[in-house]
């Protein structure tokens, strides 16, 4: 079996577990999932929404997702399928009608009768239990996992536009996990290394990671513990970056809430809301969002705010 033949039996097993925690319990984060399914693996058509599914699991987890969500889907118009490498991992590509586009609105995959080119914005503010809800939906679409006996193991998202990949990241770095995106292929997300295990134990599929590292780690075994988190020590140092700058708000924030520009007071206390956030993640949180260099400006005005400013 070749190395990639061994990289889709794993991608298998992980989405099995995901669709048995999936159909196990019904649960609000279905939507996130379903959205962040569609997003990366569908696309619409006239009067209709084609979904390119990779195996059988997945193809399970996405009648399972479509039967519990609010808006009626149907069965699928069309399936058509092809054999894959692996008998487990038959693609199949199937067509849902959708009048009105209520599938697609209510999945966002159109907002304000266009077309979303990115995520929904209902994922991109909501919570980081749908942020990381949507992730799995992605995971489980379009998410490809290398053999552990690969000398660089990653996961990677296939992304169908930029917009989105960089959608994801946002949404993965709000769930706690670090991603990066391809200078050369700007539409994949790849999970580093030391990251992989974490990801997809998050995602839902914790005994598939467990075993994938325990496998890997018989093939490279690594008894000094010298292996680099480089994503690791970059997350370290943004939240330590942001902690700091949570205590300098807060201080100004107990002299001066009461006489600061409303603007001001806004990003004070969006900051405090979320202590440890990046500024990016601070931007889309905020409402209407905004963007890194405004909420970076305007803490920056804020933790040098001084009474002789007040107007």
């Amino acid at each position: 079996m070749t190395q990639s033949e061994m990289g889709e039996q794993w991608s298998e097993a992980a989405a099995r577990e995901i669709a048995d925690s999936l159909h196990a319990r019904v649960s609000c984060r279905h939507g996130s999932v379903l959205a962040g399914f569609l997003r990366c693996s569908g696309q619409l058509t006239q009067g209709a929404i084609e979904v390119t599914v990779n195996g059988a699991a997945a193809w399970r987890s996405l009648r399972c997702l479509l039967a519990a969500a609010p808006v009626r889907a149907g069965d699928p118009v069309e399936v058509t399928m092809a054999e894959g490498r692996l008998r487990d991992r038959t693609r199949r590509r199937a067509h849902w009608a959708d009048p009105g586009h209520r599938l697609s609105m209510w999945a966002g995959l159109i907002e304000g009768g266009r077309p979303v080119q990115g995520l929904a914005r209902r994922l991109v503010i909501g919570p980081p239990c749908c942020a990381l809800a949507a992730v799995t939906g992605a995971a489980l679409a379009v998410a490809s996992w290398s053999a552990p006996s690969a000398r660089r193991a990653a996961t990677t998202l296939a992304c169908p536009s930029a917009a989105t990949s960089l959608g994801l990241r946002g949404l993965a770095r709000r769930a706690g996990l670090a991603t990066q995106i391809g200078e050369a292929e700007p539409l994949r997300l790849a999970v580093a290394d030391d990251d992989i295990t974490r990801f997809w134990s998050m995602v839902g599929a914790p005994r598939t990671a467990q075993r994938w590292q325990r496998t890997r780690d018989l093939t490279w075994p690594d008894p000094e513990g010298t292996r680099r988190r480089p994503s690791s020590v970059n997350g370290d140092r943004s939240v330590a970056a942001a902690t700091a700058q949570t205590a300098q708000v807060r201080e100004v924030m107990e002299k001066y809430a009461d006489v600061l520009p409303e603007v001001l007071a806004a990003a004070g206390w969006l900051r405090l809301d979320f202590p440890t956030s990046s500024l990016e993640e601070l931007g889309r949180a905020a409402n209407p969002q905004l963007s890194k260099d405004t909420v970076y400006g305007r803490l920056r005005r804020l933790c040098a705010w001084s009474p002789a400013e007040e107007i």
